[in-house]
């Protein structure tokens, strides 16, 4: 009796644990997902009012089964559950910005922000829904807020990169990205960036030599998303290369295509009369007008 709540807390933790390390690349995809589902339906069955065991549950839905209605279902009642939580708040934002639902993205990431002022975290997903809404000036400047939070948090650089890459700016990049690298030595997701924004400066012998590096990784059995690949492909104008990738993504259930519909990184892809396939493989496809 007494313990029960406490051991559903505990499993809604690791299924939230499990969610992350699977969308950095830290743990096999697969492997994340299921253990977050069994571990959100083990706190469940304990106590059905743990709002982070919704949470887990709807990403794992929404990346192993491309589940939206499912995910979203869960994240409502989540956010009802603790209307009080930063993190359901901003687990929110992130679905509601993959389905292009920016406006309320954006009032979701304020709210996780309003609870939560001083979470790097929060402070990074708010430039990240300016990113999607390319609002590059508020993008930069709540970048450069996080950072003097905390120098060294890397998804700050991470976001600093991705601000600069959007006006333009590679040097920058490349060096806010080299940063994020360092203080993420051997993370294989974020030498990918890296590579993307060599391509976009032009600095192709670079981008390529490690292009080359990720995808002896990738054959090897290294757990690095086919969709991260493709955005190298495709900044270097490789589009056909860019597209087998993709193609490769959708059938491995790559989570990075839940991005796909507002990702400004996929731009170039949008203007392809394959998109629409590739957005009902990922079932985000408009549903069709009832005549």
């Amino acid at each position: 009796g007494e313990r029960a709540p406490r051991y559903a807390l505990a499993h809604g933790g690791l299924a939230d644990t499990c969610v992350v390390l699977g969308l950095l690349g830290e743990m096999p995809p697969k492997d994340a997902w299921r253990r977050a589902a069994d571990s959100a339906q083990e706190a469940l069955a304990r106590d059905a009012s743990v709002a982070e065991a919704h949470v887990a549950l709807a990403y794992a839905r929404l990346f192993a089964d491309w589940d939206w209605a499912e995910a979203e279902r869960h994240l409502r009642l989540a956010v009802d559950l603790d209307p009080r939580s930063a993190a359901t708040h901003l687990w929110f934002a992130l679905f509601l910005g993959m389905r292009g639902q920016l406006g309320q993205a954006l009032a979701e990431v304020m709210a996780a922000r309003a609870i939560d002022p001083l979470s790097l975290t929060i402070s990074t997903a708010v430039g990240y829904q300016f990113y999607l809404l390319s609002r590059s000036d508020e993008q930069l400047a709540q970048h450069r807020h996080t950072l003097e939070l905390e120098p060294d948090f890397a998804l700050g650089h991470w976001a600093l990169a991705l601000a600069h890459a959007q006006r333009g700016q590679f040097r920058e990049a490349i060096a806010a990205q080299e940063k994020t690298c360092e203080l993420m030595a051997g993370s294989l997701l974020m030498r990918s960036v890296l590579a993307r924004y060599l391509a976009m400066a032009g600095e192709t012998d670079r981008a390529r030599a490690l292009l080359r590096e990720l995808e002896a990784a990738a054959a090897n059995g290294a757990n690095l998303s086919p969709y991260r690949l493709a955005a190298i492909c495709s900044a270097l104008g490789e589009a056909e290369r860019s597209w087998a990738y993709i193609e490769r993504a959708c059938e491995q259930r790559d989570h990075w295509l839940v991005w796909i519909k507002v990702d400004p990184l996929m731009a170039d892809l949008r203007a392809s009369p394959r998109f629409a396939e590739l957005l009902s493989c990922v079932g985000l496809a408009a549903p069709r007008a009832h005549s």
